[in-house]
């Protein structure tokens, strides 16, 4: 039986039909046509927000980059060229010797130093002891400019990437003809070359993202690039990109490329004076063209549905597939805009203008020790210096660059650089939303701070060698003239006041002659001689020097015992080291007190610690206690801690001082963990 209300519809005349078929034509198709252009809109405002959130993060990544190799590049010549300088004014003093030129290498940590005629031929050479034998050789036509005079300074590469030594040498001209080059192994600098900078970003970016191109360009063309570009526009032809270079703002267009469209990107790149432009990236458009050539095939089919059901049917459904099409456009573009900025090795954070997080990549979640599913959606921690830049910007500001951030993450200071900016929403009117961009500097400040302190510890060498020529003599002639006065003559009164002043002056010039010798022990102090050694044994071998001393004070002096741990070291220059600790702590502890020497195997380094029970050290001189000369001790040299900090920083480890909690002193010596020997004896880390 037909239910009465299909019986309804069937019984409605044709011409009624046509009428109303007339009517939902003309209304679905301005409906089809109003969501198909809203969609389209709403799309291509994603693509613009995302655009600009990349091209940022890439232009703050890229300067950042630059900056940090220029730097360390920098400090490399800088060497090379103070020593093939004070070389050359040695040679102008007279000839110079085998041990005043390994002298100037060791100051300056460079490798080897040469002295041409002007025919070329080597009269002098002098290596440091880890390259002798091993230095490449450059050849004639490399030095030849500064033979001929042509150029008074020259810079000569050697080896390359697949020889076990790179070699770079600074050579100068000297005035009597011939030539100085000083060199050293440029293995480590080659690396950082190919591991920092734009060029290795973008390469590495188009790799994962699987973006159509990364480009940086200048007036003169194409300065970097990823794989398969061969052909772009320049500026000086291309209105759109002088508006970009002109106005500094970042910009986007859809142009043709060889494999069809792109959506292109445009931003300003301020780099250093010989490396500025824009950045230009292009993420192909077919996936865009196919959506929306998907849309209006779905919208069309929608509408001929919609007739036959109503106009309230059409509605409902033209709303549901519009949302549909604006997530499947936003998961599309996506995929390439997220690889790009998931492997980003800068820190990102994005959040709306109210501060609540919207999106995190791996290396924000590795840096700030969370996970995105934890801090997404929730407002970003106050009080902090690492979102100091960010609540900046969100009150107003339209960037925020600090070169230098000092953090606390998990209790771990770190050194941050970071850059904060307001960045337009999907309508691209107004800036609702903020990024930061933050770069680890820790490793490099601390690499600079070993390279600051090896620097004044070879000053402070030279300084003491050359006090302690310039005064021994007449403390030795003064020291025997005393001896002379107590053995051989005779006061006609006061003999016993006579006898306590001359042997007062013995012994005040013998002590200033052990003074002395612990300055040329200081600035003679030979390189290390590594060999495997059991730190246990170092540690027991100190503690039974000093026991029956601690004894004889009153103070206990334990060294607990710890798992056997084998260390490339010189046992002999750490054993100074920590007898030079220990004779501190027995100084500054009381009777009745405490002193430990302990082995701490850590996951980096292995830590010899000296703890006392004594007063601490007093705020007032705890950036001076490794200074040179400086002690607070009434009978002191100051030549302890310095000594004890050189032989760390020749084991390429550290030294510092701290106060315990519970009251009292602790020295910690580190060395690096690479040091550790397995039991097989390779060196490695150990598990």
């Amino acid at each position: 039986m037909i239910p009465r209300r299909l019986k309804s519809f069937l019984s409605i005349q044709p011409a009624a039909l046509l009428a109303a078929m007339a009517l939902l034509v003309p209304l679905l198709t301005g409906f089809a046509l109003y969501e198909y252009s809203h969609s389209r809109r709403d799309t291509l405002s994603m693509i613009r927000a995302e655009g600009d959130i990349l091209l940022e993060a890439l232009q703050t990544s890229g300067r950042q980059s630059v900056l940090a190799y220029e730097r360390l590049e920098d400090d490399f010549f800088s060497g090379l060229l103070r020593t093939a300088s004070e070389a050359r004014d040695l040679h102008g003093s007279g000839i110079p010797t085998a041990r005043s030129l390994s002298d100037l290498l060791r100051h300056h940590g460079s490798d080897a130093v040469f002295f041409l005629s002007p025919g070329g031929r080597p009269l002098l050479v002098a290596e440091s002891p880890g390259f002798q034998g091993r230095i490449p050789a450059f050849s004639d036509s490399a030095i030849r400019p500064v033979l001929s005079g042509q150029a008074d300074t020259l810079v000569i590469e050697t080896g390359g990437p697949d020889t076990l030594f790179a070699f770079i040498f600074v050579a100068l001209r000297l005035a009597s003809g011939g030539a100085v080059a000083a060199g050293s192994n440029a293995l480590e600098l080659n690396r950082l070359r190919s591991g920092l900078g734009p060029g290795r970003l973008m390469q590495e970016m188009a790799r994962k993202s699987g973006a159509a191109y990364i480009v940086l360009q200048d007036s003169l063309g194409i300065r970097m690039a990823s794989r398969g570009v061969s052909e772009l526009s320049s500026i000086r032809s291309d209105p759109f990109l002088r508006n970009v270079l002109e106005t500094g703002r970042n910009a986007w267009r859809r142009i043709p490329g060889d494999g069809g469209d792109v959506f292109e990107f445009a931003g300003p790149f301020g780099g250093p004076d010989d490396l500025s432009g824009l950045f230009r990236v292009g993420l192909d458009a077919g996936v865009y063209d196919r959506m929306m050539a998907s849309t209006r095939t779905r919208i069309f089919l929608s509408s001929l549905v919609l007739v036959f059901i109503g106009l309230a049917a059409v509605s409902l459904y033209a709303a549901s597939e519009r949302m549909r099409t604006l997530a499947e456009s936003y998961r599309r573009f996506r995929t390439n805009t997220g690889r790009i900025f998931e492997n980003l090795a800068d820190a990102v954070i994005v959040t709306d203008r109210n501060g609540r997080v919207s999106a995190v990549n791996r290396a924000a979640e590795t840096l700030f020790d969370f996970r995105s599913e934890d801090i997404v959606g929730k407002p970003m921690h106050s009080g902090s210096p690492c979102s100091e830049p960010l609540r900046e910007v969100l009150s107003g500001k339209d960037s925020v660059n600090r070169t230098e951030v000092e953090c606390r993450i998990r209790g771990e200071k770190k050194i941050l650089s970071m850059r904060a900016a307001l960045v337009s929403g999907p309508s691209g009117r107004e800036k609702n939303a903020a990024i930061l961009v933050a770069t680890d500097l820790t490793e490099r400040k601390r690499l600079e701070d070993r390279l600051r302190e090896r620097e004044r510890f070879q000053a402070m060498g030279s300084l003491a060698a050359g006090v302690a020529h310039e005064i021994r003599n007449p403390i030795n002639a003064a020291g025997l003239i005393s001896q002379r006065f107590l053995k051989e003559f005779r006061p006609v009164s006061d003999e016993d006041e006579y006898r306590s002043l001359a042997e007062s002056m013995v012994r005040e010039i013998r002590r200033v002659d052990e003074i002395i010798r612990r300055f040329l022990e200081f600035s003679r102090m030979a390189p290390p001689s590594f060999r495997p050694s059991a730190a246990e044994a170092v540690i027991r071998e100190t503690v039974d020097f000093f026991k029956s001393a601690a004894s004889a004070r009153e103070i206990r002096l334990t060294a607990p015992r710890k798992d056997p741990v084998v260390l490339r070291m010189d046992s002999d220059q750490i054993k100074q080291a920590i007898l030079n600790l220990l004779g501190n702590a027995l100084d500054a502890t009381p009777a009745g007190g405490e002193v430990t020497l302990s082995g701490i195997d850590g996951p980096n380094a292995y830590c010899f610690e000296v703890a006392d029970d004594g007063p601490g050290i007093p705020e007032s001189v705890r950036t001076r206690i490794f200074d040179l000369y400086f002690t607070t001790k009434s009978g002191g040299t100051g030549m302890g801690l310095p000594i004890a900090m050189h032989v760390a920083a020749a084991h390429g480890g550290t030294l510092e001082g701290l106060n315990r909690p519970a009251g009292g002193a602790l020295f910690r010596l580190c060395i690096p963990k690479e040091n550790a020997v397995h039991e097989n004896g390779d060196t490695g880390h150990r598990g």
